[in-house]
């Protein structure tokens, strides 16, 4: 994953909050998110979609708290798998 994975913050609801990724590796599964993401706070939920040549991937990964997702903003351009 290069620079600018984290596209976005949606504001908790019943205290979850979800963030938005993009520029994911297409290797990259719902586990390797869960993994990474993990140590900023329980991961609730996680979609991944591929984009239409498999190139890369973007998704939305859900935090229970809304700590847990704004820890994983400070991720923002770290390298998972092989971006």
């Amino acid at each position: 994953m290069s620079e600018g994975m984290i596209k976005s913050l949606t504001p908790p609801s019943s205290g979850a909050c979800t963030v938005c990724v993009g520029n994911v590796s297409p290797a990259a599964t719902d586990a390797t998110l869960r993994e990474f993401f993990g140590f900023a706070g329980t991961v609730g939920a996680i979609q991944l979609q591929a984009d239409v040549a498999g190139a890369t991937q973007s998704g939305a990964v859900t935090f229970l708290t809304a700590q847990g997702a704004e820890t994983a903003l400070l991720l923002d351009g770290a390298l998972i798998v092989d971006r």
